[in-house]
């Protein structure tokens, strides 16, 4: 069938074939000659210089105004006339780069037309621009130079602006947030541990016993340190039965170590108080008041003598044997005497903090190793004072020292480290552990002494309770064996 052609058409075709049909031909090549030579020759092989091709000629479905995508069409405007967005074989005209949008789809990019696609977030300027751009991921962190200025990066614990955005918060930054609502106002005991206003391990242990370089709490740490009731597991001796809970069950210790958890103790059988002695009570007055010689919790109280059921307590005139713990504190140790050798001149001091006589006979004095020793004969410590023990008794050889009991070779008393316990039965009356090089004092020719303010059974479990003895003996030793001690520095 023979091709129509249009008029723009036709006048199109005259303006690119005819520079090219300059034929050396006395021929007269007119428009009508043009077109019968064109469409005569659209199906021949190109014309003009090798490698020009000829174009394809449009699908006839190109330029009827109909979008078919299905056939390949980007466009169809209706026409075949290039130069107006939509060319001859219904695809897209590439716009010119300069547009002012970046037609990715054409192969615009930062790269290959910045005019265009500066400005798009792909291509925004790098760090170093002066603009935290953070929506390009830039901050504090990725980007200091755009963003360090900027009101979240210039935040500072201490400015006096509690800027949470950064992290700062009660425990974070107290300085800037101890005003905000849920926190605590800034002092010893808010559980913060506030350096800049001086708080240390030393100066408030409740906030910053838990920093780096402070030793651990003592509470917590599974010993019974001073002024604590119990500790986890170390209850003092202490069993639901003693405390009254005469069915069983287990004894507990509080978070603050000041107390006795109970609610796991099974109440039944004989109760304490009700004048009948069980086999788990020491004594049963038929009450549960302190202070008569039967406790709350049905033990003899220290100093006291009770018989049978209901318990008759009386409060002898004569020593007593301690049966409490505190009852006796070990208060002074020479440990490495400078002016004899340790198995003459080593010796430790008891003192009775009670207002009892206390009859030491048969009570046992040993360390954790196999050094151990039961005193044989009466020894009795006056109420508020002292009796001294070594071994060796003669103040000759000893250094001077007045030694009250003499046990001989049963024990030694260790230079580095050594442990010294009294019991009596069971029950634990004191104990001394120490070790050279954590705060004990070891200067050899001076006794550890127990500062004057410390002589209970628990201060004397902290290293930092004692100190070097200061006071002459006549061999040129320090300590003060059988007398009180002054304080430490």
């Amino acid at each position: 069938m023979r091709r129509a052609w249009t008029p723009d058409a036709r006048a199109r075709l005259w303006l690119h074939v005819r520079p090219r049909l300059r034929l050396r031909l006395r021929l007269r090549v007119t428009p009508s000659l043009l077109l019968s030579l064109l469409s005569a020759s659209l199906l021949l092989l190109p014309l003009g210089a090798a490698g020009c091709a000829r174009p394809a000629p449009p699908p006839p479905y190109c330029g009827d105004g109909v979008w078919n995508p299905e056939r390949g069409e980007q466009c169809d405007d209706g026409n075949l006339v290039m130069g107006d967005g939509c060319t001859a074989t219904c695809a897209f005209e590439a716009e010119p780069c300069g547009d002012g949008f970046c037609d990715t789809a054409l192969g615009e990019n930062c790269t290959t037309c910045a005019a265009d696609c500066a400005a798009t977030p792909s291509c925004a300027p790098p760090c170093g621009d002066g603009v935290c751009d953070a929506a390009l991921g830039e901050d504090c962190t990725t980007c200091d130079a755009d963003c360090g200025a900027t009101p979240a990066c210039s935040a500072v614990c201490g400015d006096g602006s509690c800027d949470t955005t950064v992290g700062e918060n009660c425990t974070s930054c107290p300085a800037d947030c101890s005003t905000k609502p849920g926190c605590l106002p800034p002092g010893c005991g808010n559980g913060i541990c506030e350096a800049a206003a001086g708080e240390d391990c030393t100066s408030c242990p409740p906030d910053c016993s838990t920093m780096p370089g402070c030793t651990p709490p003592p509470c917590g740490n599974g010993a019974l340190d001073a002024g604590e009731t119990c500790d986890g597991a170390d209850l003092a001796g202490e069993t639901c039965a003693t405390r009254g809970f005469t069915g069983g069950g287990t004894l507990g210790c509080n978070a603050a170590c000041d107390g006795f958890v109970t609610s796991a103790c099974v109440p039944g059988g004989p109760v304490c108080g009700d004048g009948s002695v069980a086999a788990t009570e020491a004594c049963d007055d038929g009450g549960t008041s302190a202070g008569d010689g039967c406790s709350d919790v049905c033990t003899v109280e220290s100093g006291w003598v009770c018989m049978g059921a209901p318990s008759v307590c009386t409060m002898p005139t004569g020593p007593i044997t301690p049966t409490a713990p505190g009852d006796l504190v070990i208060t002074e140790i020479m440990r490495n005497p400078a002016a004899v050798t340790d198995a003459l001149g080593e010796w430790f001091e008891v003192y009775d903090p009670t207002a009892f006589d206390f009859e030491l006979m048969g009570l046992l004095f040993q360390d954790d190793g196999t050094d151990s020793f039961v005193i044989t004969t009466s020894l009795v410590v006056p109420a508020g004072g002292y009796v001294v023990l070594g071994p060796n008794a003669m103040s000759m050889t000893n250094g001077g020292v007045t030694v009250d009991y003499e046990y001989g070779t049963a024990m030694a008393l260790g230079n580095s480290g050594d442990e010294l316990e009294i019991f009596s039965g069971p029950t634990s009356l004191d104990r001394v552990a120490w070790v050279t090089g954590a705060g004990w004092p070891a200067t050899a020719g001076a006794a550890m002494s127990l500062g004057a303010a410390t002589t209970d059974a628990l201060a004397n479990d902290t290293a930092t309770n004692w100190c070097n003895a200061t006071t002459p003996l006549a061999s040129g030793d320090l300590g003060t064996p059988g007398a009180s001690n002054p304080p430490c520095p």
